[in-house]
């Protein structure tokens, strides 16, 4: 404190223990409500990594706009931790000092270190709306501070400062306790705030001035990122560190944690040294770690895939979608190789998987290699594999990835390439993933590919004509490839569209399909577009419109794709086989709408929305929610559904007529749900430690049609009907004695685990 004698007070041993107590229940309980708008807003967050990534860009964004160098003047092309420090710089995670200087060996204190976390987890608007907000709270204490008015401090804002145990100092106002921020460390005020309100640091654990040692920053990321139950069970877990026994108490589990999530590393001399102050180089390696396990493939700025081509002054990136990205190269690029080490473009190679961060003008500015490509393409030979993907470079060379028995292969095919099926040739654009072919190549490009396996499973095509000749049915297609087929319909044929399962006299001419094809028989048929007059769109309503006389409804289908259906004024509205008023649509509601010519004719009203929704099941996951008081769990159901919904701070939980935690829901409970959409409103624990259901799918076979080499099944459940095909790989089982798909009979009651329409695994309930 400037001027004058410290000011001090302290209470009796068994005071002080009631105040700690107390302090941390009080204070986590007061700023939920006294910050009660913000607590609300985090509360609502349906996802968590959605919210940390669009701040995360955000963040990026404003850095990338401000500078095309990610680089510090003392922090050099050899430094350890230099394409950590780049990438959080680029994230806005971390900023340097005037000068252009980072300081990487400089002690992180624990505010920087909140401060770092905060933006981390995409909550920097927060921390600064909470500093503005209780601001002039700290300016007030401040002012009673420098006048040493004891009897105000003790009286008025109970402040309590521990010298012997140096404890941080906490205060009283308005009803809340607060932890005491020195003027010194008050731009941190706002990330302190976050910290303790999100249950991250605890009170006595809160030193904002003081290094954060390396044991102080593995319990705080810890708690921050959900883990903190995982922590608290690993109180006596094993650990090899020869200073194990230096870990303070507390901290044990935290660090074991901290290590299995592979966020903290020993030394060389198998030392782990808990109590060393963190470097700032250290803590921007950390968070590194921490967010690159959690971001998706694909976002603004920042991709994750495999080079499809790459020069001096450009990249192109294809990503797990498919999706392929052309970026221009910096001529301020840092490139990294697999060993962190300082690179160039070009030791980039095709095939390489690479992470990219860009500036808002798409321009790359740092690429890590992640991974290695095969290191050299077949020069000359043969080869024969299955193509995975496909692409067209902005070149205009076609470039394949083709997976045989000895790996995968990224091969480019020359202009003049011969692809052919052994009947007729074709364009290379007529190549597709899934395809087997046989291919041959000089000079490291593919000139013949014979395709020997695509149409005789799988294809897709445009229904010319359809008929019926006693029981056989057949159609007329038109393949993408322009080649014409007649198709003969298997008996037992499933045939869906948009989800809903339709029947042969529903398919169109000029209706556009998918079919799956057994032993010369259409065993499938997933419809991708209708051309008719009359379509059919299922989904759920996402809105209605009324206006005058004229009424419309917004439909969401399976595939979330909207469709914006305008109601015929003499529409027919049905709901349980019974007329209703268009009026009884509403938002919520699951429909079937009959269009002609894109007007909506007949609406069925297949369920009533239910603000208010019950589920009884098995819970058979629990993950970390948005925050650290949220939590995310899926309810199996007895026939295979699944539910996932986020259990927040205002759920009821009861076991019994016993109140509990979140945190005692455990993978087995039988729970009964009362929930609103996604969000669990109250929770009943039936039982604990119950089996969870086994399987995709249930119900009973309708038909089974046999091969050869492999069964087909009609499973059907509730109306609704999944082909499935069973062959010598399934596991199949009754009353634990193994058996073999041969033995499948109609009428089995069946748990199928699935892999698509393939069977993995079929336990069979009961027979017939």
């Amino acid at each position: 404190m400037a001027g004058g004698k410290k000011l001090t007070y302290r209470p009796s041993r068994s005071a002080r223990l009631i105040l700690r107590t107390a302090l941390v229940l009080v204070l986590m309980f007061s700023i939920l409500v006294g910050m009660s708008g913000f607590a609300e807003a985090k509360s609502k967050s349906q996802k968590q990594m959605a919210k940390m990534i669009e701040k995360l860009m955000k963040q990026a964004e404003k850095v990338l706009k401000q500078t095309h160098k990610l680089g510090f003047s003392d922090v050099g092309a050899s430094f350890w931790a230099l394409e950590s420090i780049l990438r959080m710089r680029g994230f806005g995670i971390i900023s340097g000092y005037d000068g252009n200087v980072f300081k990487p060996n400089d002690p992180v204190k624990q505010a920087e270190a909140l401060a770092m976390m905060v933006r981390a987890f995409g909550l920097e608007d927060e921390a600064e709306e909470l500093a503005k907000r209780f601001g002039s709270i700290y300016l007030s204490i401040d002012q009673d501070i420098k006048k040493q008015d004891n009897k105000r401090l003790k009286n008025h804002w109970y402040y309590w400062k521990y010298e012997n145990d140096d404890a941080p100092g906490w205060f009283y106002s308005n009803g809340s306790w607060y932890p005491y921020v020195p003027e010194s460390a008050r731009w941190s005020l706002g990330y302190i705030l976050i910290a303790v309100d999100e249950g991250w640091v605890e009170l006595d654990d809160l030193h904002p001035e003081k290094p954060a040692t390396r044991a102080w920053v593995a319990k705080a990321l810890v708690r921050a990122s959900g883990n903190g139950k995982l922590a608290e069970a690993k109180m006596n877990a094993k650990l090899d560190f020869k200073d194990a026994k230096a870990i303070p108490d507390g901290y044990w589990g935290y660090v074991a944690q901290a290590v299995d999530m592979g966020l903290f590393k020993g030394y060389v001399d198998n030392t782990f040294q808990p109590n060393k102050p963190v470097t700032r180089a250290e803590m921007a390696a950390i968070l590194d770690r921490l967010i690159n396990e959690e971001l998706p493939d694909e976002m603004p700025y920042y991709i994750t895939g495999t080079v499809v081509d790459v020069s001096r002054n450009s990249i192109e990136i294809m990503v797990a979608s498919g999706k392929v990205y052309e970026y221009p190269v910096s001529k301020d690029a840092v490139v990294f190789l697999e060993d962190s080490k300082q690179g160039s473009v070009s030791d980039i190679r095709v095939g390489d998987t690479v992470k990219v961060l860009t500036n808002p003008a798409d321009v790359a500015v740092l690429i890590t290699i992640v991974k290695r490509g095969t290191p050299a393409p077949i020069k000359t030979g043969e080869i024969v594999g299955t193509i995975v993907t496909k692409l067209t470079t902005s070149k205009g060379e076609v470039v394949i990835t083709v997976k045989t028995d000895k790996g995968s292969e990224t091969l480019t095919l020359d202009r003049d390439c011969t692809v052919t099926d052994g009947r007729y040739e074709y364009a290379a654009s007529r190549l597709a993933a899934g395809d087997v072919i046989f291919g041959k190549l000089q000079n490291g490009k593919l000139y013949y590919i014979r395709i020997l396996e695509d149409e005789s499973t799988h294809l897709t095509g445009t229904i010319k004509a359809k008929q019926t000749s006693g029981s056989t049915r057949t159609l007329e297609i038109e393949t993408d490839a322009g080649r014409k087929r007649s198709l003969t319909l298997h008996a037992d044929v499933v045939i869906k569209y948009e989800g809903d399962t339709i029947s042969f006299k529903d398919l169109a001419v000029g209706d556009v399909a998918a079919f799956v094809i057994v032993d010369n028989r259409v065993v499938y048929i997933q419809v991708i577009e209708r051309l008719s007059e009359v379509r059919y769109v299922s989904g759920v309503v996402t809105r209605t419109r009324v206006s005058k006389d004229e009424m419309s409804i917004e439909v969401q289908d399976s595939s979330n794709k909207t469709h914006r259906i305008t109601l015929a004024s003499n529409v027919k509205v049905t709901y349980k086989g019974e007329l209703v008023p268009r009026t009884q649509i509403q938002a919520g509601d699951k429909v079937r709408v009959k269009l002609a010519k894109d007007n909506g004719v007949e609406v069925e009203i297949v369920e009533k929305y239910d603000e208010a929704q019950e589920t009884t099941g098995i819970i058979a996951e629990i993950k970390a929610g948005p925050t650290v008081r949220t939590r995310i769990i899926t309810i199996k159901q007895d026939d295979c559904k699944q539910l996932v919904l986020t259990v927040g701070s205002a759920t009821e939980i009861f076991r019994g007529t016993t109140k509990i935690s979140a945190d005692r829901l455990a993978a087995g409970d039988k729970v009964k749900v009362k929930h609103d959409g996604e969000e669990a409103v109250k929770i009943e624990v039936l039982a604990t430690k119950q089996a969870i259901p086994f399987g995709d799918l249930y119900g009973k076979i309708e038909t089974v049609t046999r091969y050869d080499y492999a069964a087909v099944l009609i499973v059907e459940y509730q109306g609704e009907k999944t082909l499935v095909i069973a062959d010598s790989e399934t596991k199949v089982s009754y009353n634990n004695r193994t058996l073999g798909w041969e033995d499948l009979r109609k009428g089995d009651v069946v748990r199928v685990a699935l892999d698509g329409h393939t069977a993995v695994e079929i336990r069979i309930e009961s027979r017939q």
